[in-house]
């Protein structure tokens, strides 16, 4: 399995509204036609250690191969999804792969 994850800086405006009731909606279209196995938004909130948190959000979007994600990412409505983000946030988000060796 592997995700691509979008990690929003918490000092840079994010609109939420936006986020969860326009941007999900139009990002779900494109996932749609890729098979995504599962998206999850997740609100960072503390650490264990009392510092800061590095992002406010992080969006995790769970695909069953890296073939299959490079694929996601050449779908014409990828561009569309990826052009919405200055609506809700005021930078481009960092994207990281990651490989899941194992999951429970």
């Amino acid at each position: 399995m592997v995700t691509l994850s979008f990690c929003y800086d918490p000092a840079i405006p994010f609109d939420e509204d936006y986020y969860v009731n326009k941007h999900l909606p139009l990002a779900g279209g494109v996932m749609a036609t890729c098979g995504v196995r599962k998206v999850e938004m997740q609100k960072l909130r503390r650490t264990l250690n009392g510092l800061p948190v590095p992002y406010q959000v992080k969006t995790n979007i769970y695909f069953d191969s890296l073939a299959q994600l490079q694929a996601c990412l050449k779908q014409p409505l990828w561009q569309a999804a990826v052009d919405d983000i200055r609506n809700y946030y005021g930078a481009m988000p960092e994207a990281v792969i990651s490989f899941v060796p194992w999951a429970k």
